[in-house]
C-alpha cells in the first residue's frame, strides 16, 4: 500500500516537511544507542503524523512505537527526541533502510521520506577498530613529540653555540682593551720610536683581530646555514610523515565508503530483482484466473447446451422434467446457482411442481444462507411467487415456506 500511495504524492513540493537523518548509522550488536532523526518543515506538521522505519532487520527494534510488520517500526513524533535502538544480534550486518514520515487519513499519505543504511559491527568488531583508532592516535602523537624534542634540543644546541661566540667574543675584546691600555701606558714611557713600533704592532695586531673577526663571522655563517639545513630537512620529514599519515588515513575511508557502496548496490539489486519475480507472479495468477474463468464460462456454456439437448429428445414429459430437476440439483451441488435455475424454471414451467419449489429456494434468502453462497441476492418476491406456482402444482410443503416468507 505503501508504494501505491507515494506514487500519487507530488513530493516536489517545497513547502513540505523534510526529514534529516545521517546516510550511516553504525550501531554495536547487543548494545543500545540513541536513533537521531529529525523532522524540518517550513510550517507545522499535522497533527497526528508518525514516523515509519522500513527495511529494518530482525533483530532491531525501539524504545517507543510498535512493530507494523516485520522489518517495519512506527514511532510517533514526540518520541523522536529521546528514541533509542537496541540491538539483540551478535553478528555483523548492513540493511537500506527507508524512513517515511507519514499521515492517515482516507489512505495512507507519506509526507517525506529519507534513506541510510543501518551497519551492525559484531561485539569485538566495534572495539577492534576503537582499539586501531587509538593506537594510530598515539603513534601519531609520539612522532609529533620526538620531532619536537629534536627540534628543541637542536634550537638548545645553536644557542648554546651563540651563547658561546658571544663569551669568546666578549673576552676578546676585553683582552683587546687590556691590550691597548698597557699600550698606552707603555707609549707615554717610551721614546717616540718605541711609541712609532707600538703603534705599527698594534695595527698589526688588529688586522690580526679584524682577520679572526672575519673568519668567526664566516665560521657562524656557515654554523647557521647547517642548522638552517638540519631545521628544514626535520621538518620535511615531519611534513612527509604527516602527509603519509594522512593518505593512509584516505585510503582506508575510500576503502570504507565502496565497501557501505558495493552494499547498497547489491541491497538494490535484490530489491529490483525481488519487485520483478513478484510482478511476474501477479501476472501469472491473473492469467491463470482468467483461464479458470474462461474454463468455467464454457463448462456451464457445454452443461446448457447437453440440456437442451436433452429436452429435445422425444421422452415423456414427466421423465423429461424430472432429468431436468436432477441435472438442477447436479449444478446446485457444484454451486452454479444461476445454471441450476434455468433447469428449474424449464421443470416448472413443463408443470413439475419439485422443479417450482426447488427453483423458489435459490431465490429464498433462508435457503440462500443455508447454502452458504456469495455473490448472489435473494429475492424474496421472486421466492413467495414459485412456492405459490409450486403449491398449486400440488407441492404441500410450499405451504410452509410461504408462510416463513410472511404470506
Amino acid at each position: 500500500m505503501l508504494l501505491v500511495v507515494l506514487a500519487g504524492h507530488d513530493a516536489a513540493s517545497a513547502s513540505e516537511p523534510r526529514l534529516v537523518i545521517a546516510p550511516q548509522i553504525a550501531a554495536e550488536a547487543a548494545t543500545e544507542s540513541d536513533f537521531h532523526i529529525k523532522v524540518e518543515a517550513t510550517s507545522s506538521v499535522p497533527t497526528g503524523s508518525t514516523i515509519m522505519i522500513t527495511g529494518l532487520p530482525k533483530s532491531v527494534t525501539f524504545s517507543a512505537g510498535k512493530a507494523i510488520t516485520t522489518g517495519v517500526w512506527e514511532v510517533p513524533l514526540p518520541a523522536l527526541e529521546r528514541l533509542k535502538m537496541s540491538v539483540s544480534a551478535s553478528e555483523s550486518s548492513t540493511s537500506s533502510l527507508i524512513i517515511f514520515l507519514t499521515i492517515t487519513k482516507k489512505d495512507l499519505v507519506i509526507l517525506a521520506s529519507a534513506r541510510s543504511v543501518l551497519v551492525i559491527q559484531g561485539p569485538g568488531e566495534a572495539a577492534r577498530l576503537r582499539a586501531a583508532a587509538k593506537k594510530a592516535e598515539d603513534e601519531r602523537l609520539a612522532e609529533a613529540k620526538r620531532a619536537e624534542e629534536t627540534t628543541r634540543a637542536e634550537e638548545a644546541k645553536a644557542e648554546e653555540a651563540r651563547r658561546q661566540a658571544a663569551a669568546r667574543k666578549a673576552e676578546e675584546e676585553r683582552l683587546a682593551e687590556a691590550k691597548r691600555a698597557e699600550e698606552a701606558k707603555r707609549a707615554e714611557e717610551a721614546p717616540a720610536e718605541e711609541a712609532q713600533r707600538r703603534a705599527a704592532a698594534r695595527k698589526a695586531e688588529e688586522e690580526r683581530l679584524a682577520e679572526a673577526k672575519g673568519a668567526e663571522e664566516t665560521r657562524r655563517a656557515e654554523e647557521a646555514k647547517a642548522e638552517e639545513a638540519r631545521r628544514q630537512a626535520a621538518a620535511r620529514k615531519a611534513e612527509e610523515e604527516r602527509l603519509a599519515e594522512a593518505k593512509r588515513a584516505e585510503e582506508t575511508r575510500r576503502a570504507e565508503e565502496a565497501k557501505v557502496e558495493e552494499t547498497r548496490r547489491q541491497a538494490a539489486a535484490r530489491k529490483a530483482e525481488e519487485e520483478r519475480l513478484a510482478e511476474a507472479k501477479r501476472a501469472e495468477e491473473t492469467r491463470r484466473a482468467e483461464e479458470a474463468k474462461a474454463e468455467k464460462v464454457r463448462q456451464a456454456k457445454v452443461a446448457t447446451d447437453q440440456a437442451i439437448a436433452a429436452s429435445q429428445q422425444p421422452t415423456p414429459a414427466t421423465t423429461q422434467s424430472e432429468r431436468l430437476v436432477s441435472m438442477g440439483d447436479q449444478h446446485l451441488s457444484q454451486g452454479n446457482i444461476v445454471v441450476a435455475r434455468q433447469y428449474f424454471l424449464r421443470a416448472a414451467q413443463a408443470g413439475l411442481a419439485a422443479g417450482a419449489f426447488k427453483l423458489a429456494e435459490t431465490h429464498d434468502p433462508h435457503e440462500l444462507s443455508r447454502l452458504s453462497t456469495h455473490g448472489l441476492m435473494p429475492d424474496a418476491a421472486e421466492a413467495k411467487r414459485w412456492y405459490a406456482r409450486a403449491l398449486d402444482l400440488g407441492a404441500t410443503d410450499a405451504k410452509a415456506r410461504l408462510a416463513r416468507l410472511g404470506q
